[in-house]
């Protein structure tokens, strides 16, 4: 079943008297527990695609469903509802607030949903699936970029979010960690979560189940096909 599905979306912006065609007729569906890497060179789309996947912008034309409903031309507002409810994002810069403590960082898309839930515990919870709650009173700034990551991994995870968007998040980090990052996800999607990593490695990007390979705003070939089929021709694209 169909999590996302992304029917003729275009994406265009006007710079001048010229049209940018960021994306040019994106036809794609996410499966509810499918691990995807988006992968594509530096003016790809895949920044863009992204970002109608986040709920940050919405598409010039085409149709955008979400868990079946049409979100192709939603307001500022609900968009943000989508972002707090639905979503949890990882980034490469880990984008903790550095005076907030760790389980403070980790509760703070529970306030922004204003949850009536028990909060703490929650987020204690969510730092007890990535091995943190022996540092759950330090600030961002007493952690290593290994385990800065992994907070903000449970921070994404706490919200119970329906799709988790990581973009780059082993960007920051060295080969053990990348590799402690990356078995967490694999866990994540074998409970069942749905996940999209954007990423120029094609060592980490084997670790997804299917390839969304970007170019010049369209799809190179089928996203259903797995990495062992799709990384010769996608590497040749990162050249």
């Amino acid at each position: 079943m169909a999590l996302i599905e992304l029917q003729d979306i275009r994406k265009h912006y006007k710079m001048g008297d010229e049209t940018v065609k960021a994306l040019d007729g994106i036809t794609l569906n996410i499966e509810i527990g499918s691990y995807s890497a988006v992968l594509g060179p530096s003016g790809s789309g895949k920044s863009t695609l992204m970002h109608l996947l986040g709920f940050m912008d919405f598409p010039t034309s085409g149709k955008m469903l979400f868990d079946g409903d049409d979100v192709s031309r939603l307001s500022a507002a609900k968009r943000a509802w989508y972002r707090a409810n639905r979503l949890g994002f990882v980034f490469q810069t880990f984008n903790l607030l550095p005076r907030l403590s760790i389980l403070e960082n980790v509760r703070l898309p529970l306030d922004y949903a204003r949850s009536d839930r028990k909060k703490d515990d929650l987020a204690k919870e969510a730092l007890a699936r990535v091995d943190m709650t022996h540092r759950i009173s330090h600030r961002p700034g007493q952690l290593s970029g290994g385990e800065r990551q992994r907070v903000a991994i449970a921070r994404a995870l706490v919200n119970n979010p329906k799709l988790i968007l990581a973009d780059e998040p082993t960007g920051n980090l060295d080969t053990k960690n990348v590799e402690r990052v990356m078995e967490l996800f694999d866990a994540l999607v074998d409970e069942g979560q749905t996940l999209i990593l954007v990423t120029h490695d094609l060592e980490v990007a084997q670790h997804a189940r299917s390839i969304i390979l970007v170019r010049d705003g369209h799809l190179v070939g089928g996203e259903e096909d797995g990495p062992e089929d799709r990384f010769p021709h996608a590497g040749k694209e990162q050249q």
